[in-house]
């Protein structure tokens, strides 16, 4: 993280890119699987902020979005691809122990071929704690599409849904219950 403060300051906006990357994912590491232990909450809040502090430096930089959900909102991360207007949407969720600041090597593939992709934490998960999974917990990405498709940012009408690890039952899930979704 320092080295990425000392990058950014210097103008070597790949290099400090890189380093605060790198940061999130050591910080990553120190909080899994979950946010239980001495300083795993402390290390998920580095994660984040380092994952954050990295999004400046994308090109174009990370949108950070506060969706409405339950009387409350959500944080989702918000990664385009430079001169793309109005892009499909990719809904990206990980599972129980991998989150939304978890997927900026994964999503990279979908991003050059042209789409958006939002990534946010799954109910009881991350963020997401003061939520539990539940039976119904896919009403959180009705929510999200439901938010998404008013969005000046992406072409509403082509949202897509890549669920990684424990999130793959939403996706084949939402796959057959949301006719928004392509």
């Amino acid at each position: 993280a320092d080295q990425g403060e000392a990058f950014a300051a210097a103008g070597e906006r790949d290099v400090a890119r890189n380093a605060f990357l790198t940061a999130a994912k050591f910080f990553g590491i120190a909080r899994f699987p979950a946010k239980t232990l001495p300083g795993q909450l402390e290390a998920y809040q580095n994660h984040l902020q380092n994952y954050k502090r990295a999004g400046e430096y994308f090109s174009p930089k990370l949108i950070i979005l506060d969706i409405p959900f339950d009387k409350q909102t959500i944080q989702g991360y918000l990664h385009m691809q430079k001169n793309v207007r109005k892009p499909p949407l990719i809904l990206w969720n990980g599972g129980i122990d991998t989150w939304k600041g978890d997927v900026y090597d994964n999503i990279q593939p979908y991003l050059e071929a042209g789409f958006a992709v939002l990534s946010f934490d799954i109910l009881g998960t991350g963020e997401n704690t003061r939520w539990a999974a539940r039976f119904d917990s896919n009403k959180l990405h009705s929510a999200v599409i439901d938010y998404m498709q008013t969005s000046h940012l992406i072409d509403g009408r082509y949202i897509a849904h890549v669920g990684f690890s424990f999130s793959g039952y939403y996706a084949a899930r939402n796959a057959i219950t949301d006719e928004r979704l392509f």
